[in-house]
Formats: C-alpha cells, structure tokens, sequence
C-alpha cells in the first residue's frame, strides 16, 4: 500500500510580524489553486587539478536561494496586501505546511515579493501568479 500524500489541502502561510520580529501569527494566503517547488539546492565548485586524477573533483558551495511561484483566485484584499510588498525590499516571513497529519510538516523561509501578476482572461475567473523570492536558509519544522 502507498504511503503517498494527496497536496489538496497544502497551505502557503505568510507572517503577520514584520522581520526581525520572529514570526509567531501566520495568516493563510487564500484560493491557492498551484503551488510550485522550492528547491533546495547547493552549488559545487570544479577543484579539479593537475594533480587530480583523470576524474573531475568537486567541493560543497553556497546555498542558492530560489523562488517560489504560485497561482491563486483574485481575492481583492489579499492582493492589494501583497501587492504593497512588491518592490519594497522588505523580507518577510512565509512558510509551506504540507498536510502530512499528524505532524503537519513545514518549510519555513523569509522571502520578497518580488511579483504580482494579475490574469484577467475573457471567459474565466480573474487570477494572480505571485512569485517569492528565498533571501536566507530555508528550515524545516512542524506545526
């Protein structure tokens, strides 16, 4: 039998605090319809020699920040809050909760709005991709 999990009811969160305050209040980021990878990643660097045999050698490097995109129904309030962030330069605090009850698993990271996109097509719902963008480590936690 699987162990798989269904992500339908997975939630992206975004702190009520403004940073540096440690973030304790998260407030649900509604209609989420996608939410997209976060990758967590390292860089390696070629340290390969000379004096190295005939295979290439590597070391562990920095860790890349990455971007996190999603799409979610136009709720006004919500997007006019998240709107005001972008181009602010202001980090705040998100998290994604994956609903692997009983432990309610999460990433939790600080990130920038760095894009608000609205769609608005001719014979469908009116939608937003937002797009985050990870400044610092990315740590993982339970609800």
């Amino acid at each position: 039998m699987t162990v798989a999990i269904a992500g339908k009811t997975a939630v992206i969160q975004m702190a009520v605090e403004v940073p540096p305050v440690p973030a304790a209040t998260w407030n649900d980021i509604v209609e989420v319809y996608e939410i997209g990878e976060l990758p967590i990643e390292r860089e390696t660097y070629d340290v390969t020699s000379h004096n190295s045999s005939f295979y290439r050698e590597y070391i562990m490097g920095l860790y890349v920040t990455s971007t996190l995109t999603m799409s979610a129904n136009y709720e006004e309030t919500q997007y006019d809050a998240l709107f005001a962030l972008v181009g602010t330069g202001v980090d705040m605090y998100f998290r994604l909760v994956y609903p692997d009850t009983p432990t309610n698993s999460t990433h939790e990271f600080m990130a920038l709005v760095s894009s608000v996109s609205p769609v608005t097509p001719l014979d469908d719902r009116i939608t937003y991709n937002l797009t985050l963008t990870v400044t610092g480590a990315i740590t993982r936690g339970v609800v």
